[in-house]
């Protein structure tokens, strides 16, 4: 039995992280404005989704060695948006105006930036083995 390579691995990984980020994210922040800070921000959340399906659709396309940018670019393009959309509740709470930090905030800035390392670790994974290399 032929068994994968690394990367390949980490390619499905960085796909159910994504999903699974983008759910947290929507879940936690869609509709929070009780606070009247819009926390919310929808472009991180489609780029956490495209990079999933675009990556599920490169491998099913047999360009597995290209999923990896595309999911990384994807899952950059997602932190940068959500920091944007972060970004009022942030300063709010570093000035000290409204002092009561939120675990959810952990918890989503935590899922993105570990979406984010596991997609750049991706990057430099080998993704499939060569026809003169032995199988990975």
């Amino acid at each position: 039995m032929r068994k994968p390579c690394i990367g390949s691995v980490f390619t499905f990984i960085t796909m159910g992280l994504q999903a699974i980020t983008a759910i947290v994210y929507f879940q936690c922040y869609y509709g929070f404005i009780s606070n009247g800070y819009g926390a919310f921000d929808m472009p991180a959340m489609l780029f956490l989704i495209a990079g999933a399906a675009l990556n599920l659709l490169l491998v099913l396309w047999k360009k597995a060695t290209v999923a990896p940018f595309v999911s990384g670019l994807c899952s950059f393009l997602a932190v940068l948006f959500y920091i944007y959309g972060i970004y009022m509740y942030i300063s709010v709470m570093i000035a000290g105006i409204d002092a009561t930090w939120n675990v959810t905030f952990f918890v989503v800035s935590g899922l993105f930036v570990m979406t984010l390392l596991v997609n750049i670790v991706n990057i430099f994974l080998k993704q499939e083995s060569s026809p003169q290399e032995p199988k990975c």
